[in-house]
């Protein structure tokens, strides 16, 4: 479990002057949540380690996250207890670095709640595997069986 943990939660508020009731607070959309976790990659299995027989070479954990920041991964951040955080992510920043001489790696990382853009795509009509063409349609008035012809302002 991390040792340390920030969730931020926000939102899109706007707020405009009104004539004759001065400032109002306009209620706009959810931004996405942040998390920042800050621990440790042990280089030992430790008596307060949930899990035993983990890899104890902590670099081989920071190259994993960084992989996936280079590669674009968007991993699912589970953490449970206290609080249910369940959300694929981006990972924004890593900060690692050697505290004392235990060989362990402290970390902040940070991740923002990612959510995939997709959109649709319209099917282009077909007749018999070719593409077919819209026709554009001229809208035209009838003005009756004789021909229009514009008078001149001076004409009289």
């Amino acid at each position: 479990m991390p040792s340390s943990y920030k969730i931020g939660t926000s939102v899109q508020n706007t707020t405009e002057t009104v004539h004759r009731k001065g400032e109002i607070n306009i209620l706009g959309d959810r931004n996405l949540e942040t998390i920042e976790i800050s621990s440790f990659f042990p280089a030992q299995e430790y008596p307060f380690c949930q899990y035993k027989g983990f890899d104890t070479n902590p670099i081989n954990y920071i190259n994993k996250i960084k992989k996936w920041e280079y590669e674009k991964v968007t991993p699912t951040f589970v953490m449970t207890g206290d609080v249910d955080f369940n959300k694929t992510v981006s990972i924004e920043s890593l900060e690692y670095g050697k505290d004392d001489s235990t060989g362990d790696i402290a970390f902040t990382l940070n991740l923002k709640e990612y959510i995939a853009v997709t959109y649709a795509t319209e099917k282009k009509k077909t007749s018999n595997g070719k593409k077919v063409k819209k026709k554009n349609r001229k809208i035209t008035k009838r003005l009756g069986t004789k021909s229009f012809v514009p008078r001149r302002f001076f004409d009289k």
